[in-house]
């Protein structure tokens, strides 16, 4: 039974990398090389960006990035040595990981993954993660996921909804 559900699990898994062009090349980039992973995962994000910014409208960046940005900083998700500039990449990567998985479900089987990454790239700081600290990260990343993935139903969507109002309405700048 184990061995069947194991074999299961390999094709889920299999199937979100295959509908997430952005994820492989996150998990599966050659970290030696970090300017041709990086250069990789910006023409990755590219269309996303475009995608979020016909859906969110011009000023997603800041009425979506930034106070997420700001709810992880508080929660002291991210290593403290890592730049604004690197935070906010990461939120990007992971919301549009999520956006092109589509799925909820789908999300919560590659959290491990994505948080084992995050440490790899030095986005949290692996060695300080505790019992209570480990499960706030994976509450961050399937949070950001699950984002991603509410930003996809909205595709298509030509009334904007209540949520949407209420950011535009802060006037972030």
């Amino acid at each position: 039974m184990l061995p069947n559900s194991d074999v299961e699990h390999d094709k889920r898994i299999e199937a979100i990398f295959s509908s997430s062009p952005l994820l492989t090349t996150f998990i599966n980039g050659d970290l030696r090389d970090l300017d041709t992973w990086q250069r990789n995962m910006q023409s990755r994000m590219e269309p996303i960006r475009e995608s979020f910014e016909e859906i969110l409208g011009p000023r997603w960046q800041q009425t979506t990035i930034i106070p997420l940005l700001i709810t992880l900083a508080s929660m002291k998700i991210f290593d403290q040595s890592l730049s604004f500039e690197m935070q906010h990449g990461i939120i990007n990567i992971v919301l549009g990981i999520g956006f092109q998985v589509g799925d909820i479900e789908a999300c919560r089987e590659i959290v491990k993954e994505l948080c084992v990454r995050l440490g790899e790239v030095n986005a949290i700081d692996l060695k300080f993660i505790n019992k209570f600290s480990a499960g706030k990260v994976v509450d961050a990343v399937t949070g950001l996921l699950g984002s991603g993935v509410y930003i996809r139903q909205l595709q298509g969507n030509d009334t904007p909804d209540s949520f949407m109002d209420f950011i535009d309405g802060l006037d972030i700048q």
